[in-house]
């Protein structure tokens, strides 16, 4: 016989190796996670996304102050900064936290915006896109002002987490052919 089929063959002394806990060949899972495999709910992946989008305007917003044509100055980046911080670590929490945090921040943002088309009256503003606005609306003066542009983009990102804090459906697991 050849060496190599001499070596793989079984001999008395090497007996195969039997494992009870893997009788037909399952995969041992010493220790797993369970919430590693959870099923996310809508409210927490569109918390997560929303957020992620906030805290990349707010850090975009100290280099382009005009960024979108909106009007964003540091104490507008440090609101968008802090809220999209708190739904990102609510998105990873359970799902009536990311839920409820949805639906908190995004009745900020709609209050912001419809307030400022009630409030807004017009003006230039002295920073950011620094062109005539109809809706100007100034909080204080070159520290915090918001025209027609920025009430449309929080009126549609309060419409986005309100209508996904209100939907409630999990994706389902594929299950394969």
């Amino acid at each position: 016989m050849e060496p190599e089929l001499q070596r793989n063959r079984p001999t008395p002394q090497r007996k195969p190796v039997y494992r009870p806990e893997n009788k037909k060949n399952e995969p041992i899972r010493k220790h797993v996670d369970e919430r590693a495999f959870e099923q996310k709910s809508f409210a927490q992946e569109s918390s997560v996304i929303v957020g992620t989008c906030l805290i990349v305007s707010g850090f975009i917003g100290f280099v382009m102050s005009n960024f979108l044509g909106m009007h964003l100055t540091p104490a507008h980046n440090m609101i968008l900064l802090v809220s999209g911080a708190a739904l990102v670590a609510m998105g990873f929490k359970k799902e009536p936290v990311a839920r409820k945090c949805a639906m908190i921040v995004g009745a900020f943002f709609a209050v912001i915006g419809v307030l400022g088309y009630v409030v807004g009256a017009p003006g230039i503003a002295t920073t950011g896109n620094m062109q005539r606005d109809d809706f100007l609306w100034v909080v204080s003066p070159e520290v915090l002002e918001m025209g027609s542009r920025d009430h449309n983009i929080h009126l549609l990102t309060a419409a986005i987490l309100l209508a996904c804090s209100v939907m409630r459906f999990k994706r389902r697991k594929f299950q394969g052919l």
